[in-house]
């Protein structure tokens, strides 16, 4: 049989070790909890949220319906196709009936086949173009971003245009 000394600080360490591992099994245990809680409280709020806006309902989706277009000229030719007054807004179901457009300059479009002019003068091009024998600025449209409202488009053109 083997000898041993006896450690008398091996059994304070050993209670210091277990109650160290207690401490963190507690703090781990806490911070579950914590996090549980603060999941649950989320999930609560976003519930009353999603209740809130079933009520609201129509006011939703007019809310939801209401687009900007980054382009004047695109956004006349639109409401005046659909032959809406230039501030009513514009829904996504508006949206769906554009198949295809051209705009030629800032001054007429071309949309399913229907012709009609912009009534905007915001070019700044000194340039001109002549379609059905009346003669038009090019237009200054910068950005094609517009197109990408009608899901159901199939082909856009941008004519006579500067930028």
């Amino acid at each position: 049989m083997e000898n041993r000394e006896f450690d008398s600080n091996y059994y304070a360490k050993e209670r210091a070790y277990k109650t160290i591992d207690e401490f963190d099994n507690k703090t781990v245990k806490k911070k579950a909890e914590t996090k549980k809680s603060t999941i649950k409280s989320t999930m609560k709020k976003i519930a009353v949220l999603a209740s809130s806006l079933a009520v609201m309902g129509a006011s939703t989706v007019a809310i939801n319906d209401i687009n900007v277009f980054k382009e004047p000229a695109i956004e006349y030719a639109v409401k005046d196709y659909l032959n809406l007054k230039q501030n009513d807004k514009l829904t996504d179901d508006n949206l769906k009936e554009i198949k295809e457009f051209t705009i030629l300059g800032e001054s007429i479009y071309i949309i399913n086949g229907k012709q009609g002019s912009i009534n905007i003068e915001n070019s700044k091009s000194n340039l001109t173009f002549t379609f059905d024998g009346k003669t038009y600025s090019y237009g200054d449209i910068a950005s094609t971003e517009d197109f990408g409202k009608f899901p159901n488009l199939k082909k856009y053109e941008v004519k006579y245009n500067i930028s």
